[in-house]
């Protein structure tokens, strides 16, 4: 799976980083903002720090991710492939399946069944 981002992408990507991180370690150790339009700034400055480092996280991620699903489809389509081959092995010496073969008798329905007045108690429950 190709990168989302090209190299120039993250070239450009690591410069404004690396520009952005001079610029608060300057800032702080002057002194830290006071004014509310310097601290907004601030803190604008401070987060989208932050979200370039969490989208490079979630990009990073997903490109493990197709990665691990490729090699999951690739061994799924191997094994449905290998289950549906004729076996090339198969020994000449089959034995038979048995066949049913009926006696002729005929059995009426219930015929097989114990009647409730022909149960001896004594003996279904093991005694004698």
């Amino acid at each position: 799976m190709a990168s989302a981002l090209s190299v120039e992408d993250i070239k450009l990507l690591e410069k404004t980083i690396s520009i952005r991180e001079r610029l608060i370690d300057t800032i702080v150790a002057k002194e830290l903002p006071t004014s509310a339009r310097d601290i907004d700034c601030f803190t604008n400055l401070l987060e989208s720090v932050d979200r370039s480092i969490f989208s490079k996280a979630k990009i990073n991620l997903e490109e493990s991710s197709n990665k691990v699903n490729e090699a999951t489809n690739q061994v799924l389509k191997e094994l449905i492939v290998e289950l549906h081959k004729t076996p090339t092995n198969v020994s000449a010496n089959r034995t038979e399946v048995p066949v049913f073969s009926s006696t002729g008798k005929q059995v009426s329905d219930g015929e097989l069944i114990r009647k409730i007045d022909q149960i001896d108690v004594n003996e279904a429950l093991g005694g004698k």
